[in-house]
This record gives structure tokens, sequence and C-alpha cells, in this order.
């Protein structure tokens, strides 16, 4: 998925629909952004999974975002939200990648 149509598609997706916002972005291939926009784009996978809350998944997606750009899951307000709200869907219970990927972005 590359033309501005298809991203025009995307972005409607996540400001409504977190189901559709993950259906449209299993169409779309981020390998050939940077790193710091792939991971801004599995930021918003993991929105979308939060919002279904799908703590596995979402916790999946910030993982694999940190590891293309640590900066901007550490300190996008955004991502320490998802990792927020992610936390409490998980409490009491939360993961133990969560929770450290939680102290390394200064959450908890």
């Amino acid at each position: 998925m590359s033309t501005s149509n298809e991203r025009a598609e995307l972005r409607r997706g996540w400001a409504g629909d977190a189901g559709l916002a993950l259906e449209v972005a299993k169409h779309v291939d981020a390998s050939g952004l940077s790193p710091e926009r792939q991971s801004r784009f599995l930021l918003d996978v993991a929105r979308a999974h939060a919002q279904r809350r799908h703590v596995g998944e979402a916790t999946a997606a910030l993982m694999e975002a940190e590891t293309l750009a640590p900066e901007q899951i550490h300190d996008h307000h955004l991502a320490r939200e998802v990792i927020r709200d992610l936390i409490q869907l998980s409490d009491p219970r939360v993961p133990e990648s969560l929770r450290n990927l939680a102290e390394r972005s200064a959450v908890i």
C-alpha cells in the first residue's frame, strides 16, 4: 500500500474504527519506510490493538517498534499513553515484556 489514497484510507481507519485500522494495516508494506516511520506505523498499530483490548498484539507491535527506533517509543507521549493503557488492561497480571518496556519508557 503506497498510494496517497491508500494512506488516506489508513488514516481514516486510525481515527475512527480500530478494527478497520487493523484490517487496513494488514495490507501495508512499511518496509520501504525509514525506521522512525516504521516505528510510528507500529505505534499506530499498537494503539488500534489496545483499543480492541488486544494486550499481547499491542505489546508485540510496541516491542517491534522499539527495536526499530527506541527513542520513538521511550519518549513519545502516545507510546507512553498506550503502555499505561495496556498495563491497566492487563492488571494484575502485567506481562513481563510489557512491564520491562514500561520501565525503559519511564512509565512505571
